[in-house]
């Protein structure tokens, strides 16, 4: 097994909301530009304009695929020495694990009509909540399949940080989800 485990502060789905959205608006300029060709307007002012749009959108595309590259923000787990170690989050401490005092819980965070959000915790036994380590969304689509291995995941890091996990299992069989 791995010494070392890494929990990014969020772990979303491959397509992002603001992704779908260049996407979309691209490909309606894509579009709007043939149907100007097609109609012999590609010398007009409209046809450029579209085309312009369509390169600012595609650099725009490529400026945010480098951004979600360079942003490296989470907790580095290691399980030898018991510790979780923030990177990139500011106002962060290293936290040490102490198994009679620690808990890990998670926890629906919030519901989107993509699908839901869960919340992955440190707990201290008195102080409550010490640090959201990740969020997890998960789509609606293979939902069920996919709580259960976050369930999954949730129990393993809570047996490997050899601490106890707090709060119920999660709801896999009548789990709430996202329309289809």
């Amino acid at each position: 097994m791995q010494p070392r485990a890494w929990l990014p502060e969020n772990l979303e789905s491959p397509a992002s909301r603001r992704e779908i959205i260049l996407t979309t608006g691209l490909s309606g300029l894509l579009c709007s530009a043939a149907v100007l060709r097609i109609a012999g307007l590609q010398e007009g002012v409209a046809f450029w304009a579209v085309v312009l749009l369509c390169t600012v959108l595609i650099l725009l595309a490529m400026q945010l695929q480098l951004q979600g590259r360079q942003v490296h923000r989470g907790w580095e787990v290691d399980f030898q020495q018991g510790r979780l170690t923030p990177v990139g989050l500011v106002q962060r401490e290293a936290i040490r694990i102490d198994p009679a005092e620690h808990s890990l819980g998670c926890y629906p965070a919030t519901t989107r009509e993509t699908g839901v959000s869960f919340l992955l915790e440190l707990r201290h036994v008195r102080r409550g909540p010490v640090a959201a380590l990740t969020v997890v969304h998960l789509t609606s689509r293979q939902f069920p399949q996919n709580l259960r291995i976050l369930d999954r995941c949730v129990d393993t890091l809570a047996e490997r940080l050899q601490i106890r996990r707090s709060g119920a299992p999660l709801p896999v069989g009548n789990a709430p989800h996202a329309a289809h």
